[in-house]
This record gives C-alpha cells, structure tokens and sequence, in this order.
C-alpha cells in the first residue's frame, strides 16, 4: 500500500475516533483508506468511490483480508456522492476525503494514455468504460473549443496556434496514439530551451481535464458533500492544480458565509520538503479542510 500525498496532514485535519465512519471520494492505491480504517478501528467504516475499476476488485479483496466487515468500495464518479451514499445506505458520516491526484500507476501506465513519456492509445479516460477519449475530442472538437480548453486547463500560451495545428494534422491522419500529440507541440517549442517540464505537458493536462470534466466533478461533488456529512463533520480536499485550488477556496468561503462551515485551513497546506524529494509529484499538492456546523 503505497503511502500517498499529506497522509500525516489528513488524517490530523480530519480528526477522526475509533467508531467513526468515513468516505473516500477517490481510493486510489488505498493510501489514504488504509490510514482512515486504522485511525477508526475497531468498527469504523469506509465508502470508498473510485472512477478507475481498475484495481478495485483487487483492492477491495485486500481491505476484506485486513478489515474485515468495515469496508465498502464502490465503481462510481464522485460527483454523484449523494446517490452512491443513499443507495449503500451508509449514514453518520464523520469524514469525506477527496484526492484528486492521479496515482503512479495511472500515470505510468502506457496504455491509459496519461503520459507522453511512453506511447500508447490516446484515451486519458479515469474510467474506460465510459465517455470520449481524448483521442476523440481531437478528431471532433471545433478549433475554437480546442484552443479554449488548452488555454483554460493547460493555461499554454500557443493554445491557439496548437489547436490550428491540430484541425490540420487531423484532416490527413487523425489523432490516435499519446506520439500523435506531442509531435504536434513539439515543433512549437523548436527554438525554445527545455527546462524540467516537457513542451507537451501543459497540452496533456489539459486533454486529462477536459476528458473527466474534472472541474465539473469538483464544483457537483462540495455541495453532495456538505449535504451528507454529519453536523461537525470534516471535508478534506487534496488539489494539484490552481483551478482545482481556487474553487475549493471560494466554495469554502462561500459555505462559510451562509454559517454553514468552519475554514480550519486559512491558507492550504503544502507537502514539506522531505515529502516533495521523495515524491516530486507532491510539490504542487494543496490541501484544505473545512467543519460542517
């Protein structure tokens, strides 16, 4: 079980006690989950939701073997919390956690189109059972909304340039494979000296975005959130990019002007140095916490 991005920070913010029963909006590697269940043993329980089914039978076999009768995982978007929470008629919810994170093993894995470090098919759906790749969006999508998505969730500054390219490239041989893509922004950054972050990253991070509706999922899932969590219940979200970031921060304040949140997090935390060595993904990770009065 891999130890994942502000374990120790989490659980401290989420104050969790032996009995209490938490939901983990995105499971993962089981990091997360693990240190939930030992921090509530001896009955305490766990939802955990995950949109990637990849692991999840997996998974779901190793909690039974090490907690057994408290665990309950579930192939789901965690945008629909509510539905997924009713319908598992699981109830007196002391803490929700949601990682929006992509773990190593997504990431890694060439098949899952993620990377530009291998090739492979250029999916980037979390979950691929269901939805357009990113594949899809590049052969279909207007030039306008090509360049606005690259600009909004890559924030790449040939957004415009890359999407005409794209409408070219298209036309004569349509967007199959993760190469396809970097060889179309590669030549926009033929002059332009390459530091620690690949020319093509900004237009990946942006295809991952828009595929998963990812800023979607997060504005649906605070609200869901909010709705089933008990009064002093704590939500906990782990953000890595400054979208992600500002809409938690203003959804927070927003619930605190109505009187129905307390911000324990004035500023987010960060991962401390020693984290970010041993796990460079974790430098841009922002965590906030809020208590539902």
């Amino acid at each position: 079980m891999h130890i994942p991005v502000l374990a120790n920070e989490v659980i401290e913010l989420l104050n969790l006690k032996p009995g209490d029963n938490a939901v983990d909006c995105t499971l993962g590697g089981g990091g997360h989950a693990g240190m939930i269940l030992e921090k509530t043993e001896p009955d305490g329980k766990l939802l955990g939701i995950d949109t990637d089914p990849t692991k999840l039978s997996e998974l779901q076999a190793e909690f039974d073997g090490s907690f057994p009768n408290r665990v309950t995982f579930v192939h789901g978007n965690f945008r629909e919390l509510e539905k997924i929470v009713h319908e598992r008629g699981f109830k007196n919810i002391r803490a929700i956690l949601i990682d929006l994170g992509f773990s190593s093993l997504q990431m890694d894995d060439a098949s899952r189109g993620f990377s530009f470090q291998e090739d492979g098919p250029l999916d980037m759906r979390l979950d691929p059972t269901t939805g357009p790749t990113a594949a899809d969006l590049l052969n279909t999508a207007p030039e306008e909304d090509l360049a606005n998505k690259i600009w909004e969730y890559g924030e790449e500054r040939q957004a415009r340039a890359i999407a005409k390219q794209i409408i070219k490239t298209r036309k004569a041989h349509p967007y199959t494979n993760t190469k396809d893509l970097v060889s179309t922004v590669l030549p926009f950054y033929g002059k332009f000296k390459w530091s620690r972050r690949h020319p093509a990253t900004k237009a990946f991070q942006a295809m991952r975005m828009w595929v998963n509706d990812e800023l979607g999922n997060l504005e649906f899932v605070i609200p869901q959130a909010m709705n089933v969590l008990d009064t002093g219940g704590r939500l906990a979200i782990i953000s890595f990019h400054s979208l992600e970031d500002r809409i938690i921060k203003w959804k927070f304040r927003d619930l605190k002007k109505e009187g129905r949140a307390e911000i324990l997090t004035k500023k987010p935390i960060v991962a401390e140095y020693e984290d970010v060595k041993a796990n460079p993904r974790a430098r841009s990770a922002k965590l906030r916490v809020i208590i539902k009065k």
